[in-house]
């Protein structure tokens, strides 16, 4: 057990001092602290590292923490969250939704020259009513914004800046601030040199109610804590109100936003408080901000949320996470705290959003991720609702750090307009900083925009190389470009255009060298739509410029493939080649063609532990809050299921290997667990899988690592057939070396060639042979492989069916035994997988060409599963004998 030194007294908890929930405060938290509560599903109020913790918790959670000895003060009590949303005497309260509307609608009116209000779209409570469900009846809310902006009916070749509120329901005071600042600029347009150039040179938007049916629910009081908005997760029809610390409806909006979705400090459980929806951007409100982002030219924005007294900056999705603009980050959230004073003493405390905890799919991730915007989280107060005097001191305390963030633009700033260089027309172009854009982690590259060409760049000062890039254009680069803090610099480019060439190749399997029919090209950053090979294996990609781009290349069951080239007018041929897909077990002692790796360190092959033969995947050995991840990635055409087997030597409930389909968590593991298997269904389409060992902040327990092994991937029966049992089968055959399909309730006429019982296979030619059922199976017998053209896109040339023997069973003789052999054809390489219920470790398989001549023998030694290369034989038919030994001889055979 984890345990947390707190307070020396503890305060005695009494049931009348709330109603369902309240906030406790835990003193002095230990490091790890945070990540251990949010494992667990904690509902966290507020976190400031080294002073305190606070959770939203319930009597069972109370009842629960004491039972494990944590010490806690109780904070905040329900009635005192309502009573703070009363206005005082002569104090105004929390404004409500449609409060806040009639005061955009009339600033509109008041500023018809500076003002404009957008309707951005409806909120889910609006969807669910317009769709007839009159459950909804008072959650018809829409999501509104205002331009503030000197012509604001034009769009200008102007900067853009944002201020957004209530994201988060129980958090009103942060519509508040917004309100605070948008009135501020308006009182002081024409009065103020600084707000009036602003309000002149740039696009300023404001947006006070992110979440409008989340905000209703608090401000009514028909529940103080609602965080999320009321999408309808149990689908009943209604809005269904918490009970004991559980919200069985809603999503977290500011878990939704795309970037790494699905991440850390989310949950996938629909009655969380962070539950994070069905997929990014699944709510129309988050829906509408990512929109609303797309269209404008945002430098930079601010999220006001409640509470902590911080100033956060991305990235906050992955610990000790480095942005490429770390510096410029973290110098404009210093400056911004260094203005807001806190409750107590001092100021807000500035920090990169990770330092806090980790969390994926928040608006600062998506908005700088994404579109590089400088945006900022401001935790303000010290409650999420103040009582209604402390209002308007915090809205003061946070102007200035909101004036700092519109003015940055104003300094540091590289700025200027991409051109084409014959046509003078704008261009939409990369602007890439050497020093700055290839460090950190990654980020979508700084374009111009499409209006105008117009770029900025804030970046500390300094003199720096900038090179401007843009599809079908020639780079130009320029070198000793100083940025200083008493303003912008200037700097146009102006594109040279190309000429364009055709690209073409070929697209083959790997193994066979044959063509590979309908596989799917892809470019990234080309602008052109995806093509597919022919016949012959054959692509062209039409109107293409010189360039380095990044081509996938994909086919139904063969692994995706990810390539780097180099376009130029002398280097317009590229070939690709494809690896079919196969089960995995790790036999090879290496990781095969299609795994790949992310976080702190790899994974590796283990030969010590292992469910199947030798070897094993071992996640790579990562300290305290670090992650070690494989990936494989592959499509399919219909749905399938994957399996596999783990086994985890961890700390329990906070070091976890987790399994991801298409980055949405399937499940997670911890502690001491044995090896057990695992099956999960996965959709038609590109499907990426990734195992994920993560650490939390201290301690170290058990081997401290995860294991996976005999993985089985969503390959069609005709690629992976489960065979029946038949008992009596004479002989085996062929017709004229191609395959037929079997069914064991039809007789089966074949020629050119017999396997004898108990011998070798002889070619026989013009001799027809009648396979009946009837004699009991003998010992000799023989299963055929057959090694042909077969495309990675055509699983349905596998025409052939599986017919099984096994000798008659004595009374001391009740082991089955059942291998399958897939692909089967196969164009080279081939695995044999034994799924039986006995150990393999004595069993014997010997391959024979069609003169009979033994090729070679494989000892199964225990292992499960084994890779074949047969990619050195010509095409043919090839049997298969299986020896369980030399005495008892055959168990089965498998015929094709």
């Amino acid at each position: 057990m984890k345990k947390i030194l707190l307070l020396i007294i503890p305060i005695i908890y009494t049931s009348a001092l709330y109603s369902q929930q309240i906030i406790i405060r835990l003193a002095e938290p230990a490091p790890d602290s945070i990540s251990q509560f949010y494992d667990k599903g904690y509902d966290i109020a507020a976190y400031r590292p080294g002073e305190y913790l606070d959770l939203v918790v319930s009597e069972a959670d109370l009842t629960r923490l004491r039972s494990q000895g944590y010490d806690f003060n109780i904070y905040v009590t329900e009635a005192e969250m309502a009573a703070n949303l009363v206005a005082e005497r002569d104090i105004p309260g929390y404004r409500t939704y449609a409060i806040a509307l009639a005061e955009l609608q009339q600033m509109e009116i008041d500023h018809p020259g500076i003002c404009k209000l957008y309707n951005l779209g409806n909120s889910r409570g609006k969807e669910y009513f317009n769709a007839g469900n009159n459950n909804y009846i008072n959650y018809q809310h829409d999501i509104w914004a205002l331009k503030l902006s000197s012509n604001v009916d034009n769009d200008e070749d102007k900067p853009a800046v944002f201020y957004m509120g209530a994201h988060h329901a129980r958090e009103p005071l942060s519509t508040e601030v917004t309100f605070y600042v948008l009135n501020h600029l308006l009182q002081n347009y024409g009065v103020d040199p600084d707000i009036t150039n602003s309000i002149n040179s740039k696009e300023i938007w404001f947006i006070p109610i992110v979440n409008p049916d989340g905000h209703k629910i608090v401000l009514d009081q028909v529940d103080v804590w609602w965080r999320k908005n009321i999408r309808d997760n149990n689908n009943n029809g209604q809005l269904t109100l918490a009970s004991g610390g559980s919200y069985p409806d809603g999503v977290d909006p500011n878990r939704n936003y795309g970037w790494e979705w699905g991440g850390q400090g989310s949950s996938g459980s629909t009655t969380s408080q962070a539950y994070r929806g069905p997929s990014a951007f699944s709510e129309p409100e988050v829906d509408a901000m990512k929109d609303l982002i797309a269209t404008r030219h945002f430098v930079a924005g601010i999220t006001y949320h409640t509470y902590s007294e911080l100033v956060l900056w991305p990235y906050g999705y992955v610990n000790n996470a480095v942005a490429p603009d770390a510096i410029a980050l973290a110098e404009l959230g210093t400056a911004m705290a260094a203005t807001i004073p806190r409750l107590g003493s001092g100021y807000y405390t500035p920090q990169p959003s990770w330092a806090l905890y980790a969390a994926a799919g928040v608006t600062d991730d998506y908005a700088y991720g994404q579109h590089g915007i400088f945006c900022y989280t401001i935790e303000l107060a010290t409650q999420f609702i103040p009582p209604a005097s402390q209002v308007v001191q915090v809205c003061e305390d946070n102007l200035e750090a909101a004036l700092i963030l519109l003015n940055r633009i104003d300094y540091s700033t590289l700025t200027g307009h991409v051109t084409d260089a014959v046509t003078g027309d704008p261009l939409v172009a990369e602007v890439f900083v050497e020093g700055i854009d290839n460090t950190g982690l990654y980020r979508e590259p700084y374009r111009s925009n499409v209006d105008f060409g117009r770029y900025y760049r804030m970046l500390p000062e300094g003199d720096y190389t900038v090179t401007f890039s843009s599809l079908g254009y020639f780079d130009q680069t320029f070198s000793n470009v100083n940025i200083y803090n008493l303003g912008q610099t200037v700097l146009h480019a102006a594109l040279q255009p190309q000429e364009q060439v055709s690209v073409s190749g070929i697209v083959t399997n790997a193994m066979s060298g044959i063509p590979v029919v309908g596989a799917t090209i892809e470019v990234s950053g080309s602008g052109l739509d995806p093509v597919f090979s022919d016949i012959n294996g054959s692509y062209m990609l039409e109107n293409f410029y010189e360039g380095t781009y990044n081509f996938k290349i994909t086919a139904p069951y063969c692994i995706a493939l990810f390539q780097e080239v180099v376009i130029s007018a002398e280097n317009i041929i590229f070939n690709f080649t494809l690896e079919k897909a196969g089960n995995e077990s790790f036999e090879s002692g290496d990781f095969n063609p299609g795994w790949t790796f992310t976080g702190n360190t790899p994974w590796l092959i283990s030969e010590t532990v292992s469910w199947d033969g030798n070897n094993s995947a071992e996640s790579g050995e990562i300290d305290h809050n670090q992650v070690s991840s494989m990936i494989f990635e592959m499509e399919t055409t219909e749905e399938g299921t994957i399996s596999f087997y783990r086994k985890v030597s961890s700390e329990a409930d906070y070091d976890f290997l987790r399994f991801y389909i298409n980055d949405v968590l399937q499940d997670q593991w911890s502690g001491n667990q044995d090896w057990q298997e695992y099956s999960y269904t996965v959709n038609p389409g590109l499907n990426g899988f990734r195992w994920t060992y993560l650490k939390d902040g201290s301690v170290s327990t058990g081997s401290d690592r995860a294991w996976v092994d005999f993985i089985r991937f969503p390959l069609p029966e005709n690629l992976l057939y489960e065979p029946p049992l038949i008992r009596n089968i004479q002989n085996i055959v062929l017709n004229e070396g191609n395959l037929v399909c079997y069914d064991a309730t039809e007789t089966i006429t074949i020629s050119d060639f017999v396997v004898s019982p108990g011998g070798a296979a002889n070619v026989i030619a013009g001799i027809n042979v009648i396979l009946q059922p009837g004699t009991a199976a003998q010992e000799g017998s023989y299963f055929s492989v057959r090694i042909s053209d077969i495309f990675c896109s055509q699983p349905e040339s596998m025409l052939a069916s599986e017919i099984a023997v096994v000798p008659e069973q004595s009374a001391n003789d009740t082991d089955e035994m059942f291998f399958r052999i897939f692909p089967n054809p196969t164009s080279g390489r081939l695995t044999l997988e034994y799924i039986g219920n006995s150990d393999p470790s004595q069993k014997q398989i010997e391959i024979f060409n069609m003169m009979g001549e033994m090729l070679f023998q494989l000892n199964l030694t225990g292992k499960r599963m084994h890779e074949i290369d047969m990619s050195a034989f010509p095409n043919g038919i090839y049997l298969f004998k299986v020896m369980k030994d030399a005495s008892l001889g055959f168990e089965k055979v498998i015929k094709y």
